[in-house]
């Protein structure tokens, strides 16, 4: 008998076991599945036909929200920082998703697709004043944009292309056994993807200039890459205009005879109800896919490709409308990218002296005094560093004897210790210098005519984040006699900012970037 109820404890025991090694060895398991969080449906859209059977996808977004107002609460952190990874648009392009990133400590737990795209397409923002982090360019900081970047990058299909790529290559990363699996879809949504950038180029042809009204800025990059001009009731940060540019673009819509009006459905804002009100022109439905409504939730076969399809006609049929507008943003889209050091070489033009004309104060004084400590808090607060460690880095930064400089007809004078020298400059030419993270700047240099002397540098060169001709708001300089030692200095980056600033509006100056 004892022998019996051995044989069946062990034939229990192996039943069991089989059970559990069955269970654990389906791949299809949900819990074998990568989980993944998002932001924007997008995303969400191109992580599910990349990853599949794979993956199992969840934005953090509610249906219907309205990311401009939009506060995580501490559940979606959570469940963010619990998730296999967290995949969003960027820290200079999501603040929502920048604020869960800093509480995921791993860094192979959170990609960040900003790193995938050719940085230098990025738009600015030419609406947005708020504070915002300062840009680090290894020695070049402060620039002199008060805004950010134009968020809306998975709108176009370009971007989107070198964006799945990112996406694609962490799932290998973190999956490789499938990676065939990953490559396939990816080839299949990247030809979804050049399909639909050739739809836009065929319904855009002939209608360069041609404008599209819309109730917030969300197609500025399909506006740049196709050719159109966007004209936003709201910002791109869905703010309400003032009454004088709510009377600008109601004028504009009556003036030019408009027929459409492109109407997204998480906008909502009793403006674009007025201009619906005080204009003829109708609505046409857009989807941003900042996020989902309920009813899209539930819509089956739902993708990124679906949605942007219908969005093209929306587009067509506004651009037959054959609207001219003047595009007053134009000359400045992609000033943040420059001043962050994104650019491509052909966007660099020779300046003149000109440029830097004026009366100009060295902010080191400032550093010295603790005028300029707030700042340094401020660093400290987005930064790597801490305050004093900032203030020691900018230490040897800013320093310099030399209090003035004044630039007027080809002539710097410089001040130093209560005495002036002034030498003739002419140009010397244009360098593009790389650094260390990948970004870029450009040295514009100007030559001693004459002798140089102890006082008097045969070389001067300029930084002043811009790489066109442009009047400087302050600037970055670098002498010397010995050129090619001037472009490699990166420690010592002497800063001036106007003479007739105080030093507290200095101060807030370097606080607003």
């Amino acid at each position: 008998m004892k022998k019996w109820t051995g044989i069946l404890s062990i034939v229990f025991v192996l039943t069991m076991v089989l059970a559990a090694c069955s269970q654990t060895g389906n791949k299809d398991n949900d819990s074998d599945k990568l989980k993944v969080k998002t932001t924007v449906y997008p995303l969400k859209s191109f992580i599910e036909q990349i990853g599949g059977k794979h993956v199992e996808v969840e934005s953090i977004y509610p249906a219907g929200t309205d990311l401009h107002s939009y506060e995580p609460t501490q559940k979606d952190i959570l469940n963010a920082s619990k998730a296999d990874l967290f995949v969003y648009t960027g820290d200079d392009l999501d603040a929502v998703a920048k604020k869960i990133t800093s509480t995921i400590k791993k860094d192979d737990k959170k990609l960040s697709l900003q790193n995938s795209i050719d940085q230098s397409a990025l738009l600015t923002d030419q609406h947005e004043h708020g504070d915002e982090k300062e840009h680090d360019h290894d020695h070049e900081h402060e620039g002199h944009h008060h805004g950010g970047y134009d968020p809306h990058v998975w709108l176009d299909p370009k971007l989107n292309q070198e964006m799945i790529k990112g996406i694609k290559d962490e799932l290998v990363k973190k999956d490789p056994d499938n990676k065939k699996y990953y490559e396939k879809n990816f080839k299949k949504l990247n030809k979804d993807l050049t399909d639909i950038d050739k739809e836009m180029k065929d319904i855009t042809k002939g209608h360069q200039g041609h404008t599209v009204f819309i109730s917030h800025e969300s197609i500025g990059y399909l506006a740049n890459r196709y050719g159109f001009v966007q004209k936003g009731v709201q910002s791109m940060n869905a703010e309400d205009p003032s009454q004088k540019e709510l009377t600008k673009i109601v004028k504009e819509i009556k003036d030019t005879d408009a027929k459409y009006i492109l109407y997204e459905n998480n906008i909502s804002s009793k403006i674009t109800d007025t201009i619906r009100k005080e204009t003829d022109a109708k609505p046409l439905s857009f989807s941003n896919m900042e996020s989902l409504t309920k009813e899209q939730l539930n819509e089956k076969d739902l993708s990124y490709q679906k949605l942007m399809k219908e969005n093209i006609k929306s587009i067509e049929k506004s651009l037959n409308d054959k609207i001219k507008t003047n595009d007053d943003k134009k000359d400045s889209a992609h000033d943040k990218a420059i001043e962050q050091g994104y650019f491509k070489d052909k966007q660099v033009k020779d300046r003149k002296l000109s440029d830097y004309e004026g009366d100009w104060q060295s902010v080191y004084p400032y550093l010295k005094d603790g005028t300029l400590d707030e700042v340094f808090e401020h660093k400290a607060e987005d930064g790597d560093m801490s305050a004093k460690e900032f203030k020691e880095y900018y230490d040897k930064g800013y320093k310099t004897d030399i209090e003035n400089i004044k630039i007027a007809d080809n002539k710097i004078s410089f001040t130093k210790n209560g005495h002036t020298t002034t030498g003739e400059y002419e140009y010397d030419g244009h360098d593009i210098l790389k650094y260390e993270k990948g970004n870029r700047g450009v040295r514009y240099s100007f030559k001693l005519k004459g002798e140089s002397s102890e006082d008097l540098p045969k070389y001067v060169q300029f930084s002043d984040h811009n790489i066109y001709p442009k009047k400087a708001v302050h600037f970055h300089i670098f002498a010397g006699d010995d050129k090619d030692k001037v472009l490699k200095e990166l420690d010592n980056w002497p800063t001036y900012y106007p003479s007739k600033l105080s030093k507290d509006e200095v101060k807030e100056e370097m606080l607003a970037h």
